[in-house]
């Protein structure tokens, strides 16, 4: 098949009273022996031909061919998505390797608005890049509009008609959220542990530290303890004996997210008229 025809090379003369059909359907053949190929399927073809030469003699012969028709095998992110970090990069992977078709330069990203968002391009194998040059609003949908002609195969198929897919980004920034916040009664310092590298799911203006204040309150009477980062453990030592009573997980949204280790384990008290948690270890009062 080339160009949306398929040609068919009949050894002798055709005569009026020949017939092809294509999946049960009729085709008209012309002078050169080629019909368009409409009537092919993206899959599994069966072309049966009947033909006589000048002496009526009939032959028929049935063929099958499959037909590898380009097309969007998946997109990231996925179509209907939610939550997508605000600088996400996004690709879509076609059926086979592409390249820049005619109009390569007619992708588009918007948002519901009709708001038009620069994008940077660029295609490695089966897979185009779709990079936005700004980083993208949250709570916001945006759409990815492929035209038919953006890529083609090597053989200069596109595909069949556009493609569209969208996603809605995060809702607001999130800050980074602790495993587990753990003390050891009598000594000097408070250790929390983040599930993932804390500066991941900061803004670039936040340090490890602000995030933790966030969710550990300061020994009362203890004055500002010294800090040691990791990226993934905050370790606050108050260099002075940490009592029995004090508020040092005060402020942790939701016990769901002190899931911890197995030797921790978690009370819930009232201290100064507020519920706060507190993370101890097995043998501690």
């Amino acid at each position: 098949m080339r160009n949306g025809l398929v040609y068919l090379l009949i050894q002798g003369t055709t005569i009026p009273g020949g017939s092809l059909t294509i999946n049960d359907q009729s085709v008209a053949v012309d002078v050169y022996g080629s019909f368009i190929g409409s009537v092919l399927l993206p899959d599994n073809n069966v072309i049966m031909l009947r033909v006589e030469d000048m002496a009526g003699n009939e032959t028929t012969r049935v063929l099958q061919y499959t037909v590898e028709v380009l097309f969007v095998a998946g997109t990231e992110p996925v179509d209907g998505a939610t939550d997508v970090p605000v600088d996400r990069t996004i690709t879509v992977t076609f059926s086979k390797d592409v390249q820049p078709g005619p109009a390569y330069d007619s992708i588009t990203l918007k948002n519901a608005a009709g708001g038009t968002v620069s994008v940077t391009k660029n295609i490695g194998g089966r897979i185009l890049t779709i990079k936005p040059n700004a980083t993208l609003a949250y709570s916001t949908t945006y759409t990815v509009t492929i035209p038919a002609g953006v890529v083609q195969d090597a053989a200069g198929n596109s595909l069949a008609g556009d493609y569209a897919f969208s996603f809605t980004t995060a809702a607001t920034h999130k800050k980074a959220v602790p495993r587990y916040v753990y003390f050891q009664i009598g000594s000097d310092m408070v250790m929390v542990d983040y599930a993932k590298a804390v500066n991941d799911a900061m803004n670039d203006d936040d340090t490890l530290y602000n995030a933790v204040k966030q969710y550990v309150g300061e020994a009362e009477e203890s004055g500002a303890p010294v800090i040691v980062e990791t990226d993934t453990q905050v370790v606050l030592d108050y260099q002075k004996a940490l009592g029995a009573g004090k508020r040092f997980t005060e402020i942790i949204n939701d016990p769901g997210y002190q899931t911890g280790r197995p030797e921790v384990q978690k009370e819930l008290r009232v201290e100064n008229g507020r519920a706060v948690i507190v993370v101890m270890q097995p043998g501690m009062e």
